[in-house]
């Protein structure tokens, strides 16, 4: 997985190099995307999704893709979600604990897991926590035997 920064960046970049090789002006960005996200996106001052669009509306004008880190907004936030779903499902928990561990509200957590509805870096930073918890809590595999002897 791409951190947020490093996902904008790399459209970023991108971007700038589509202006470079066609020496686009501000008002020819006019038919691509608005100028003014334009800039945005090049001080990198816009979320994921935006700087995403973005730089897909240059791939589609242009007709060429130039490579960029991390995959399509949509897919990228989905994989996140799906992984934290499997874990809780793994570990049998419920909404309100999964909530706690990410420290999120459980209505926002719900919306997350049915609907995608969580932003980019706030889907980064539920995954981090979630690996957090994973290495204080470590899975245990033990046998019966040990198991009561521990007890």
């Amino acid at each position: 997985m791409t951190d947020p920064d490093t996902y904008i960046k790399s459209r970023a970049d991108a971007v700038k190099k589509y202006i470079e090789r066609h020496n686009l002006s501000r008002p020819d960005l006019y038919p691509i995307y608005h100028p003014v996200v334009v800039e945005k996106l090049l001080d990198h001052n816009l979320m994921m999704s935006t700087a995403d669009k973005v730089y897909r509306s240059f791939v589609k004008h242009f007709k060429y893709p130039i490579p960029v880190q991390g995959e399509y907004f949509p897919v990228y936030r989905r994989r996140i979600v799906d992984y934290i779903v499997k874990y809780q499902r793994k570990k049998s928990y419920k909404d309100r604990e999964m909530a706690e561990i990410l420290q999120i509200r459980t209505e926002r957590y719900n919306d997350m897991r049915r609907e995608y509805k969580i932003k980019g870096r706030a889907a980064w930073e539920c995954l981090h926590r979630l690996m957090d918890h994973r290495r204080k809590y470590p899975t245990r595999n033990m046998s019966q035997l040990s198991y009561w002897r521990n007890s």
